[in-house]
């Protein structure tokens, strides 16, 4: 029992001085995986354009 209520305080005090409410680390939160899907989405598409670039090269090789 007091495990659960440790970490259902952890949750809230991620931060040192615990004065973020649970709905501001939620609104970074989301922002932070909007960044990150960006990112990621990004990268796939250059990636997958190497990929293209490199098919043909190794067609025309």
């Amino acid at each position: 029992m007091t495990i659960s209520s440790r970490k259902s305080n952890t949750n809230h005090c991620l931060f040192d001085d615990c004065s973020y409410s649970f709905t501001s680390f939620h609104i970074i939160t989301e922002i932070h995986l909007i960044i990150s899907d960006k990112i990621l989405l990004k990268f796939k598409l250059q990636s997958r354009r190497i990929m293209l670039l490199s098919h043909i090269v190794t067609e025309k090789g």
